[in-house]
């Protein structure tokens, strides 16, 4: 979550990313697919 403070001094949301955009797979061999594997069992 990103955010600033607001005119009146209250912090303000800017940015809510439920889920990181930068997973970083390429750090370890096989990443990939148990990701993909893991969100087709989460499905099931």
């Amino acid at each position: 979550m990103d955010g600033e403070d607001g005119e009146d001094g209250e912090p303000r949301v800017m940015e809510l990313e439920p889920v990181e955009p930068k997973l970083f797979l390429w750090l370890h061999e096989g990443a990939p697919r148990r990701v993909v594997e893991a969100v087709l069992a989460a499905a099931r």
